[in-house]
């Protein structure tokens, strides 16, 4: 798949509908924040990479899923951060 302009494809990662303590955790009350990673990126997305852990609002984007995962295409302004890899 080819992103064109600045439009980014996310693989989100699944949100937990259990606690750790096993309480189930009603959608309602799940984060409209998700991370996910990223799997391409549009030649005007200069700030953003293949591989890198971005968060996004749920809500926002063109969602579908594709080989069994949950994606989004969204504008790379949209993203709200990046997780950035400590060094050691």
């Amino acid at each position: 798949m080819k992103m064109i302009g600045s439009k980014v494809l996310v693989r989100m990662q699944r949100r937990a509908s259990v606690s750790g303590g096993g309480i189930h955790i009603p959608a309602i009350s799940q984060t409209t924040e998700l991370w996910g990673t990223v799997q391409c990126v549009g030649g005007d997305a200069t700030d953003i990479a293949i591989g890198d852990e971005v968060l996004i609002e749920a809500h926002l984007g063109t969602h579908f899923i594709l080989h069994g995962a949950d994606h989004i295409i969204i504008e790379a302004e949209k993203i709200k951060a990046k997780r950035e890899l400590m060094a050691a």
